[in-house]
């Protein structure tokens, strides 16, 4: 066995670091390892079964040996051990306290074992204790993988903006937080005051949301996620574009999303980093399938293989879920994709150093008119939307503008019982202070008209008959008062009950939005 230092797959053993040689002084040595979501193992006689969970590894001389829990079906154990000759054990790469290798069995077939020492150190002396042998396929691509991030290393050693960016998120949702939005369950409306995407405000003037919502989330969960994602992610893709392009491509991505995603709905209150994310991965696969970029077959195959993987689960998972924005998901990763086509840059010390300010700001205008033409349906709309729009901008101060009524109607029944107000006075109150604010919120729905084909045409109705009664209930009993009169007041009892049932149906209408 070679004597060779063991750095595998970018794991980076730095001080770390234990050569073939040195290992050999450890004599035979047992290790202490979890199996994770093992392959199919080696040796016909084990068949189908799997090691799962905590075990062994021990290297004596020339042998490998396995001991641990062999398990069928999925719960059906067995403690199992097994030997392998180090000439049939290949490829081995480690990544922190990670270890994957393959085994070879009678039949010439590779089978791969991942496992997971107790510490990096344990990790590495592991490692550098097994065979070294490599298939030349694997030997390539490793070369590959070594190449690439050597000149990744040596052109764009670390990134700036994603950290700043992670920063910033994490910095508003604390503010949000002391605000009152809350920390689990979050109040919609008050997100909402914070800069969220809601297509009746922001189409309504108020276009700066297209952007602030990429810094405000619904909750800690949101947040986390979403940061776990643009940091392991994002790190690696400002580094391939550098830190000036890889803050245009996540901008346009996300305001992009953002756009998307009003143009699918206008009524929903979105918010969060995703579609800028997914921008990121977008941008990703745009720079290592663009072969003018030089990024050898096996990185390629490697980051297109695992971008796609998680963009197709995270959409699928989407679909499955309610309270998802697929639409500025999908939105992103096809902007980032297409801004990424056009930011991207060789991975060379030439193209990297040579002065470009024409393609960067060609890049920009471009991503500007994409913008352009996103916003025109959206500053242009059809009748249909006009009509959602300002039905959804009526809800969004209805409720507000209701407790004020039944405040007023509340106020006055309390004085009529605390100060012993007369029927006149009573009728003179609800003329002048409380009939004419149900007239204002029936006059406020009546004001938008909608038509049957309307999502909320339903909604509209119900609305416009519970604020009808409402108005004619107080009207008819302040001219029942004065003198009595017990046919108007009939009259007015009916529309209070036409009333209720016309609130009892509203609120199961309600119920039926997301």
């Amino acid at each position: 066995m070679e004597d060779q230092q063991v750095v595998l797959d970018g794991g980076g053993m730095d001080a770390s670091a234990v050569t073939q040689e040195e290992a050999v002084a450890y004599g035979d040595e047992r290790f202490a390892v979890r199996f994770e979501k093992a392959a199919n193992h080696y040796g016909l006689e084990i068949g189908p079964a799997k090691f799962r969970g905590n075990g062994r590894i021990t290297i004596q001389g020339s042998v490998i040996s396995f001991d641990g829990r062999s398990c069928r079906l999925g719960w059906l154990c067995k403690e199992k051990h097994f030997d392998v000759p180090d000439s049939d054990a290949f490829n081995v790469q480690r990544s922190d306290k990670a270890i994957i290798l393959q085994l070879r069995n009678s039949a010439g077939t590779f089978f791969s074992i991942r496992i997971t020492a107790s510490s990096t150190l344990a990790a590495a002396r592991l490692a550098s204790r097994l065979p070294a042998h490599q298939t030349p396929e694997f030997a390539v691509a490793s070369a590959e993988r070594s190449e690439f991030h050597e000149r990744l290393d040596a052109l764009s050693p670390k990134a700036i903006a994603v950290p700043v960016l992670v920063g910033i998120n994490i910095v508003v949702f604390i503010a949000m937080c002391v605000s009152g939005v809350g920390i689990f369950t979050v109040d919609g409306n008050a997100v909402l005051s914070w800069g969220s995407n809601y297509g009746p405000l922001t189409a309504g003037g108020q276009w700066w949301r297209l952007l602030s919502n990429m810094f405000v989330h619904f909750g800690v969960i949101h947040v986390s996620l979403n940061m776990w994602a643009l940091y392991a992610s994002g790190r690696t893709v400002e580094r391939l574009f550098g830190t000036g392009r890889f803050i245009v491509l996540y901008l346009f991505a996300g305001i992009a999303a953002s756009m998307v995603s009003l143009l699918w709905n206008q009524t929903v209150n979105s918010a969060g980093a995703s579609g800028a994310i997914f921008g990121v991965f977008g941008g990703m696969l745009a720079f290592v399938m663009n072969k003018r970029n030089e990024v050898p077959q096996s990185v390629m195959i490697e980051h297109r293989n695992s971008t796609l993987g998680f963009a197709a689960y995270s959409l699928f998972y989407g679909v499955a879920h309610t309270g998802v924005d697929n639409a500025a998901h999908i939105g992103g990763l096809v902007s980032g994709l297409a801004m990424g086509f056009v930011l991207a840059r060789p991975l060379t010390s030439e193209a990297r150093r040579a002065p470009r300010p024409a393609s960067f700001w060609l890049s920009v205008s471009l991503g500007a008119a994409a913008l352009f033409a996103l916003s025109w349906p959206m500053t242009h709309p059809n009748a249909q939307t006009a009509r959602t729009r300002q039905f959804a901008v009526l809800l969004g101060h209805l409720s507000e503008d209701e407790n004020v009524a039944v405040g007023a109607t509340n106020a006055l029944q309390q004085r009529t019982t605390s100060q012993k107000l007369s029927n006149q006075e009573v009728a003179r109150e609800l003329s002048s202070a409380v009939s004419p604010k149900w007239d204002a919120l029936y006059s406020e729905v009546a004001a938008v008209q909608l038509q049957p084909g309307d999502a909320d045409f339903e909604l509209h109705n119900l609305l416009l008959q519970y604020f009808d009664a409402r108005r004619q209930q107080f009207a008819l009993l302040a001219r029942s008062l004065p003198n009595n009169d017990m046919a108007i007041l009939e009259q007015s009892n009916a529309q209070r009950a036409s009333a209720d049932k016309a609130l009892s149906e509203l609120k199961a209408e309600r119920s039926k939005k997301p």
